[in-house]
Formats: structure tokens, sequence, C-alpha cells
């Protein structure tokens, strides 16, 4: 398993001790070159990948009335221009190769804006259509492309824990081909 993220990992000593071999690379999700560097990195390490995961997100405060245009075109940067930088990186070769899955970590935010963290709401409205335009170009390559937004927060010991939103990425991963979908929204009903 490849990992990227912006320093040290944190999870992967928890996934090494959990007998998951994991392979690592720093970069950063807003920073193309540091991205690409990472990617590349681990693809010459494990090769092309079956699967790509973006989980990637950079929130900023703010109502729309009062966001610094700056700061929400650096947010993009990370909330949708790393997930096109990732893609770029990994989709060709699975193309040619006709098999691959790429999977976005999605917010329903996007659905129904937030306005108090209206940048983010519009990052991940932007990587929802992005992700739906992916997955109408490389379907008819056998690449399946689909985003998991998930209605919530996530919290441990409930029905948004971090383990239950993994099993509908892994339900979305192992859906037939005559079955893909773009896009599974997670709502779970509140529990008792």
């Amino acid at each position: 398993m490849g990992l990227v993220s912006r320093s040290e990992s944190l999870i992967a000593p928890a996934l090494a001790a959990a007998g998951i071999e994991v392979y690592t690379a720093c970069g950063d999700a807003g920073y193309t070159g540091s991205l690409h560097d990472a990617l590349d990195t681990l693809t010459d390490t494990l090769g092309v990948p079956d699967v790509l995961v973006y989980n990637a997100a950079m929130p900023i405060p703010g109502r729309p009335s009062t966001l610094d245009s700056v700061q929400l075109l650096a947010s993009l940067a990370t909330n949708v221009g790393g997930f096109v930088d990732s893609v770029q990186r990994v989709v060709q070769p699975m193309r040619v190769r006709r098999s691959g899955t790429i999977l976005a970590s999605g917010c329903g935010i996007a659905l129904q804006p937030w306005v108090d963290a209206a940048g983010l709401s519009v990052g991940k409205a932007a990587l929802r259509t992005m992700v739906h335009a992916l997955a109408n170009e490389v379907a008819d390559d056998d690449v399946h492309a689909a985003i998991v937004t998930v209605k919530g927060i996530m919290s441990p010991r409930t029905a948004l824990a971090p383990e239950r939103v993994a099993e509908e990425f892994w339900r979305v991963y192992c859906q037939p081909r005559a079955e893909w979908q773009w896009e599974q929204v997670y709502d779970p009903a509140p529990e008792d």
C-alpha cells in the first residue's frame, strides 16, 4: 500500500502494526510538483496502483460575503486541483491496462452548502463535478471513477464511524462493471 501525506504519516505505523505493508511519501496535495514527486516515488516502488483514493481537503472558514478570494483559490488547489494532479499521474496507465479504480472522498456540503464553510462547500462541489466528468471519460476504458459523498461528520462509535465509511468505499470498489455508479451517497439513519 502506498500512502501520501504532507508530513510523516501518523497512520502508517498503525497499519504496519496490523501487518499491512505500507510505503509512504511526503507530498502536499495543494502543490503540483510536490504531489507529483510523491506519486512518482510510490509508482516507481509499487507500480501503477489498482486503486487511487483521494482524501485531501483544505477547509477555510468564512461565509460567502467574507471569504478571501486568494484563500479560496488556494483551498481549491487542494480540494480539487490535487485530485486532478493525482489522477493525471495514474489514469493513462490504468487505461492502457484496462483496469483501475479512482475514488474520492466527498462531503454532503457539496449537495447542501454550509454557509460558514462556503469555501469547503465550493471545493467539495467542484470535486464532485470533476469525479463525474472523469467517470464519463474513463468508463469505456474499464476504469471506474467514483466519489463517496458522506453526509455528516465522521465520529467513532456512530453510524459515521471511520470503519463504516470505509465499508462504503469498499462497496463502491467491489461494484460489478455493469453496476458502476459515479457517486455513492452515504447518509446513515440516526441510531436509536
